[in-house]
C-alpha cells in the first residue's frame, strides 16, 4: 500500500530512480538521449509511488557533467511525459567516484524503500528496513 502523507516518508514505499544508461544514453559529443518507451514507464511508476516518493539518483564524474545533466533534465521530454518533480529535493547527484555508500546515504536520509536501476548489485545492497531493489532494465 501507498501511503501519499509526505510527513510521515517511513512508512511509504518511496522509489529511487537512477539516471543511468537504461534511461539515457550518452553520444559521443556527450549530449544525453532518452530511451525510447523510457517516460512512460517512469510516468508508470509515479502513477504507483506517487510524485512526491519518486526520486532520481544521478552519478556523475565531473560538476561540468552534473550542470550538464540538470540542464537536460530540464528539457528532456522525460519531465514532462513522466510528471517527475524537478526540486533540489527529488534528484540527487552524486560523485560517481564515492561508489555505494554515497548512493546508500541518500537512501537511508529519504527514506528509499525500492531502487530501481541498472546496477543489480546496488539494488540487492539496499539496508533494512528500507526494501527492496530490483534492476530497470
Amino acid at each position: 500500500r501507498v501511503v501519499k502523507d509526505p510527513r510521515d516518508f517511513r512508512r511509504q514505499e518511496r522509489l529511487a530512480i537512477a539516471l543511468d544508461d537504461t534511461m539515457a544514453v550518452r553520444g559521443k559529443d556527450g549530449t544525453l538521449s532518452l530511451v525510447p518507451k523510457c517516460a512512460e514507464a517512469v510516468r508508470a511508476l509515479v502513477s504507483k509511488f506517487g510524485r512526491l516518493n519518486v526520486f532520481i539518483v544521478a552519478c556523475v564524474q565531473t560538476t561540468r557533467e552534473g550542470e550538464d545533466t540538470l540542464a537536460w533534465l530540464r528539457t528532456s521530454p522525460l519531465l514532462a511525459q513522466s510528471q517527475l518533480l524537478y526540486d533540489p529535493g527529488h534528484i540527487f547527484l552524486l560523485d560517481a567516484a564515492a561508489g555505494h555508500a554515497q548512493v546508500l546515504e541518500v537512501v537511508e536520509r529519504v527514506g528509499i524503500s525500492v531502487f530501481a536501476g541498472a546496477d543489480g548489485v546496488l539494488a540487492e545492497r539496499l539496508p533494512p528496513p528500507f526494501g527492496r531493489g530490483f534492476p530497470f532494465d
